[in-house]
């Protein structure tokens, strides 16, 4: 029975997971980026037509973008299903759309999600955790090579 369960479960990374549990899904990452401290990083996967990233806090899934990899926007199915994957046991509640961009919450605030229409269109899913971290340390803006280079 539980063989039967564990083979219905639809292929997409949960908030939440470990790296372990999701390169098991998808396969090894076609690019893996560290963050800015030991505890952040970021592995893309390409999956039966979709490129994931997965962003990790402390060993965790923290954040994980959807997009298909024709640079087709995703379907509304689609939307819909990952986003049910990742609620973590309650309902989104659209916070404010818009024809470029819709925003969910979920009903506990442990979870947000972002659809862009425009500029790859993609579904942004995140836990609170993982927005409060950004909020904390916003990436440093690497220097131009004209700037890096101006005492050479």
């Amino acid at each position: 029975m539980v063989l039967l369960l564990a083979a219905a479960a639809p292929l997409h990374a949960r908030l939440g997971e470990s790296p372990d549990r999701i390169q098991a899904r998808y396969g090894a990452p076609i690019k893996v980026e560290n963050g800015q401290y030991s505890r952040d990083f970021c592995f893309t996967y390409k999956h039966d037509g979709f490129i994931i990233v997965v962003c990790f806090l402390d060993d965790k899934s923290q954040c994980e973008r959807y997009s298909n990899e024709s640079g087709e926007p995703l379907a509304d199915e689609e939307i819909q299903n990952l986003m049910e994957i990742n609620v973590r046991g309650g309902r989104w509640n659209l916070k404010k759309g818009s024809a470029a961009s819709k925003q969910w919450v979920s009903d506990s605030g442990d979870a947000f999600a972002t659809e862009r229409r425009e500029n790859g269109h993609s579904l942004e899913i995140m836990t609170s955790w993982w927005q409060h971290f950004i909020d904390r340390h916003p990436s440093n803006a690497r220097p131009g090579i004209k700037e890096r280079l101006k005492d050479f």
